[in-house]
C-alpha cells in the first residue's frame, strides 16, 4: 500500500487473474527485465526456488482468513491461509 519503487506511488498487488495473465507471459517478461538496463529487477525465472518456488499472492480474497495465490511453475490457483510464506509482485496500472 505504502510502496514508491521507482518513485511511483501507484502500485498495488495484482488480482487472482492478473497473475495467471503474467505467469503465461513470463518468458517475455524475463527477456524484456533482462535486457532493461537496470541490474535491480528481475524476472520471474530467478524465483523458481525455494522456500516459495514462484509462487505468488494475489489481492484475491477467499475469505476472511484465506486469499488466492497463483503458481507459476505450474499454472494452478488456490486459496491458502494469510498466515502462509509466499512472495508478492506489485504492478502498475498501465
Amino acid at each position: 500500500d505504502s510502496y514508491t519503487g521507482g518513485g511511483f506511488t501507484d502500485w498495488y498487488l495484482p488480482s487472482n487473474r492478473e497473475l495467471y495473465l503474467l505467469a503465461s507471459q513470463d518468458i517475455l517478461i524475463d527477456q524484456i527485465l533482462d535486457n532493461d538496463g537496470n541490474g535491480s529487477t528481475n524476472g520471474f525465472s530467478q524465483e523458481y526456488v525455494g522456500p516459495t518456488y514462484g509462487v505468488y499472492w494475489s489481492s484475491t480474497e477467499g475469505d476472511s482468513s484465506n486469499a488466492w495465490y497463483c503458481s507459476f511453475n505450474s499454472g494452478t490457483s488456490y486459496a491458502s491461509s494469510k498466515g502462509d510464506a509466499y512472495r508478492v509482485r506489485a504492478v502498475r496500472a498501465f
